[in-house]
C-alpha cells in the first residue's frame, strides 16, 4: 500500500508500525507486513519492527536491545554505520504494553542502499540467533547492573522508575535487587529470544521516502530468504 507523506516522519513511522501490529495481532506470526509511503526524494525513513512473545521480562528486552541498537557500541550501528557506511542514523527501541511488545529497528540511508541495508539488518539479527557472545553481555549489562547504583545520585530519575512501576501496579525494586535481576539473565536466554523474534513471518516493515512498487516485492524476497 502506498500513500503521501505527512510532515512528521517520525511519527508517521511508529504510528505505521503500530497500527500494523495492533491490526494484526491475531496473525502476527502468519505473513510478514510491508507499507510503502512514497515522498520524492533521495533519502528514506525505514521502521523494521517485530512483536515479542510473552514471557519476555522488561529486563531481557532491555539488554536485548541495548545489544542490538540501544546501546553504546551496539551492533547495528557498528555495522551499518561504522563498517558497511550505509548510514548516518540507525538505533532500535521497544515498546511494552499490558497486550503485547514490539522491538523496533529506525534508520535512515540513500534510497540506493535499500537492499544492502536490509541485507546488513537481517545479518546482524541472524549474528544474535547464532549466539550472543559474553563478550556482548560483558560490554552492555554493567548499564542495568552496578551502574544503577548512580541512580541515587539522580533523584529525579529514580523517581521517575519508581513511578512507573507503581503505574503497573508493580512493587518498586530497591537498587540491588534491580542489579540482581539482570545479572540472572544469561546470554544463551537472550540467544533463544532473538531466535524467537526474528525472522520473516514476525516481521514488519515500514518504508518512507523515494519507494517503488517493485520494492515492496524485493523487500519481500531478500525476507523470504532469512
Amino acid at each position: 500500500m502506498i500513500h503521501l507523506c505527512e510532515k512528521n516522519l517520525s511519527e508517521l513511522i511508529i504510528n505505521e508500525s503500530q497500527k500494523q501490529i495492533r491490526n494484526n495481532s491475531e496473525v502476527v506470526f502468519a505473513k510478514n507486513k510491508i507499507k510503502l509511503l512514497n515522498c520524492d526524494w533521495e533519502y528514506v525513513d525505514m521502521d523494521i519492527s517485530f512483536t515479542v512473545k510473552k514471557g519476555v521480562s522488561q529486563s531481557e528486552l532491555t539488554l536485548l536491545n541495548s545489544i542490538l541498537g540501544g546501546g553504546t557500541g551496539a551492533k547495528l550501528q557498528y555495522y551499518l554505520k561504522d563498517e558497511l557506511g550505509l548510514t548516518y542514523n540507525v538505533y532500535s527501541y521497544f515498546e511494552m504494553y499490558s497486550d503485547f511488545s514490539a522491538i523496533h529497528i529506525a534508520l535512515s540511508t540513500h534510497k540506493g542502499n535499500v537492499y544492502k541495508i536490509i541485507d546488513a539488518v537481517i545479518s546482524v539479527l541472524n549474528s544474535l540467533k547464532e549466539g550472543i557472545t559474553e563478550y556482548d553481555m560483558q560490554t552492555n549489562l554493567p548499564y542495568y547492573s552496578e551502574n544503577t547504583w548512580f541512580w541515587l545520585e539522580d533523584p529525579e530519575f529514580l523517581n521517575l522508575e519508581i513511578g512507573w512501576e507503581l503505574f503497573r501496579n508493580e512493587d518498586p525494586l530497591k537498587v540491588e535487587d534491580r542489579i540482581e535481576l539482570y545479572n540472572k539473565i544469561t546470554s544463551t536466554r537472550l540467544t533463544n529470544i532473538a531466535n524467537d523474534i526474528f525472522n520473516e513471518k514476525n516481521a514488519f516493515v515500514t518504508v518512507v521516502g523515494a519507494v517503488e512498487r517493485k520494492l515492496e516485492n524485493q523487500i519481500k524476497k531478500r525476507l523470504a530468504k532469512w
